[in-house]
């Protein structure tokens, strides 16, 4: 189930990427968007933990954390209210975290090691 999970949010976080009109329903409207899903704030924190602990591949884990970490803030930060953020302010922190992760992911890709069997 951890899996499918992660595979879920995965296709999440690749239609926030894609899709600009699904990116500003989340920064409106984060619960509907991560239930559109089948998600909910628990797992994208799970997702986070993941991440903080992986030693499969630590480069692109260090890498994808920070956008997690945004969008478990920007759902918390939807739940405060006006006081804590604004959508305007939401799509614009979403806008600038999904711009430095590709260059982020792009660094670390170059820094992990290809495994031996793919050389070949």
């Amino acid at each position: 189930m951890l899996v499918f999970k992660h595979e879920a949010v995965l296709t999440f976080v690749g239609r926030l990427v894609h899709d600009r009109e699904f990116c500003e329903w989340f920064a409106a409207e984060p619960f509907q968007a991560l239930s559109s899903h089948g998600l909910s704030v628990r797992d994208l924190e799970d997702v986070n933990d993941v991440l903080r602990t992986d030693r499969h591949q630590p480069e692109v884990a260090a890498a994808m954390q920070p956008l997690v970490e945004v969008l478990v803030k920007l759902f918390n930060d939807s739940r405060q209210g006006i006081a804590a953020s604004t959508p305007d302010e939401r799509i614009s922190s979403l806008d600038a975290e999904l711009h430095q992760v590709r260059d982020r992911l792009a660094v670390a890709r170059r820094q992990t090691p290809r495994p031996w069997w793919k050389f070949w």
